[in-house]
């Protein structure tokens, strides 16, 4: 609840090919979701220029390193500047919606699929809410992929973002090279920790950047 995430380790409980539970708890680790105004304000102009014409974002960073907090100020900002926004928040961790009602402010222009597979929620946002732009959390499904590249071969600009340290293990990744191939991707933002930054670069011309 409140877009809080909470790890849990200790001994599994295996059945049917999936984790039915944990038992035995060994540890816990808790992430406190914060909203961080304007974060992503200073590369957002090359973010929405790009999703005006239909281009997306791809938003790169490791475990913890803020992807999430900065896709939820992108989707802020572009749907305060009056742009149509979808958001498929599978986890419940980008809106923490609650009763029906956003926790975390995500502008007025954006309509929220909360608890939704991402390779259902995007079809079902693009084919009855047309947005100008659509987003997603921690893309790693090729079933993700295949959303994707139907949004974006019907005019829909793709704001998502993928685990990865930096450009290089990311092209090392085989779903990036689907994104890659898809198109739907013009330009990739990469979060740094240590020390903390944020730069953008294209991702066109028909190489892989590295």
């Amino acid at each position: 609840m409140g877009g809080h995430r909470l790890g849990v380790c200790g001994t599994v409980s295996f059945a049917e090919g999936r984790i039915q539970g944990i038992r035995t708890v060994s540890s816990l680790s808790l992430r406190i979701a914060r909203e961080h105004p304007d974060v992503a304000a200073a590369v957002l102009p090359k973010i929405r220029d790009g999703a005006q014409q239909g281009q997306g974002t791809l938003i790169v960073s490791p475990p913890a390193g803020g992807k999430t907090t900065f896709l939820r100020d992108c989707i802020r900002l572009l749907s305060q500047d009056g742009m149509r926004v979808g958001v498929v928040d599978t986890r419940g961790e980008i809106a923490a919606m609650r009763g029906g009602v956003p926790q975390f402010d995500l502008g007025g222009h954006t309509d929220i699929l909360d608890g939704c597979p991402k390779s259902l929620g995007a079809l079902q946002l693009v084919r009855t809410m047309a947005p100008q732009v659509l987003a997603l959390d921690e893309v790693t499904d090729p079933k993700d992929v295949e959303a994707i590249s139907y949004a974006a071969n019907c005019g829909v600009a793709v704001l998502a973002t993928i685990h990865a340290a930096g450009i290089q293990e990311l092209t090392r990744k085989p779903v990036f090279h689907a994104l890659y191939d898809c198109g739907a991707f013009s330009r990739c933002v990469t979060l740094t920790q240590l020390p903390r930054s944020c730069t953008i670069q294209p991702l066109r011309g028909g190489k892989d950047p590295c």
